[in-house]
């Protein structure tokens, strides 16, 4: 899965118009330690996806998160009603009031994008839905229903998906950092490679750098590059970060209880699964963590752009 490219995630950016603010529909107490979402009101009636931004300075509505949102009509029709996660990572917890303005919503055809970059995102968009159209031909029937309702869900957002040949995008809303203890560069040297995997590795390294979630570096820093031999008797391209993890700095995060996720289905009966395509990938790196991912291959120094697989920060 892919999103649209835009701005790069800051936290402490200043929302442009046009906007509208946002406030709670009750009151809401964020225990510590703690992951939930909460509901807010909106006078926003005639777009279904927006941005949320949470209000800077106000500190109850620190503890949401920023991110696109699916807006529905209250019964009031001057309303819409939508739901943001909310994460709070502090010992103490939150009481949010009634009726407390928490941020803006900013629809999502007010965002700044160039006509080239449209055009550029029309045609990716075509391509992708005829890949994928290919594939779901191999796996249905083409008239079968399974088939027309999977056609109409690609059509109808052909951005959220992804094929092989498509270029791979990187979200806009989050920047990964890593964060080292000390300053001391964490240099090891680079493992022999038998050279029946030379060609290989060139290849996936070409592709890498296409995409653009690599670029040549400079770095003071080497993490050994090992390729790992795949079932299909291809290669699949693996950094020994052991010695890098050990120099950084954890990122606490309260993950969500999974009893209470599995409480939430209800008597739903039907699931769907959604499989990220290069999910680290679609994770742009802070630019001063980028050197820190240095890695040597035959080709050259390379240092990634986005969040690498065996980083300690990364994602479980």
């Amino acid at each position: 899965m892919k999103v649209r490219t835009g701005e790069k995630y800051d936290p402490s950016r200043k929302v442009e118009g046009p906007y509208w603010k946002t406030s709670t529909v009750e009151s809401v107490h964020v225990p510590p330690c703690s992951v939930g979402y909460v509901n807010l009101i909106t006078h926003v009636v005639d777009v279904e996806e927006a941005r949320f931004e949470p209000r800077q300075g106000n500190k109850q509505a620190r503890v949401l998160c920023p991110g696109i949102v699916k807006l529905h009509r209250c019964s009031d029709e001057s309303k819409s009603i939508f739901t943001v996660m909310y994460v709070n990572i502090e010992t103490e917890g939150v009481e949010i009031e009634e009726g407390r303005t928490m941020g803006e919503i900013i629809p999502c055809e007010a965002q700044n994008f160039t006509e080239e970059e449209d055009m550029g995102e029309e045609v990716n968009s075509q391509s992708t839905r005829e890949n994928l159209y290919r594939v779901l031909d191999s796996k249905f029937p083409p008239k079968s229903k399974e088939n027309e309702i999977l056609q109409n869900l690609i059509h109808q957002y052909p951005r959220v998906f992804a094929t092989q040949d498509d270029p791979l995008t990187v979200t806009p809303y989050y920047m990964c950092t890593h964060r080292q203890v000390d300053e001391d560069a964490v240099w090891r040297k680079p493992y022999p490679i038998p050279v029946k995997y030379h060609e290989d590795i060139k290849k996936q390294i070409r592709q890498l750098r296409a995409q653009g979630t690599i670029r040549p570096s400079q770095s003071p820093y080497n993490t050994p590059l090992v390729p790992v031999p795949k079932k299909d008797g291809g290669i699949r391209l693996c950094l020994d970060f052991r010695a890098l993890n050990t120099k950084l700095k954890d990122d606490k995060y309260p993950l969500p209880n999974i009893k209470v996720i599995l409480q939430q289905l209800g008597e739903s009966k039907i699931f769907s699964c959604l499989d990220m395509y290069q999910g680290y990938h679609q994770v742009p790196l802070a630019e001063e963590s980028m050197e820190k991912t240095a890695f040597t291959s035959p080709e050259g120094h390379w240092e990634f752009t986005a969040l690498p697989f065996g980083i300690k920060t990364a994602p479980a």
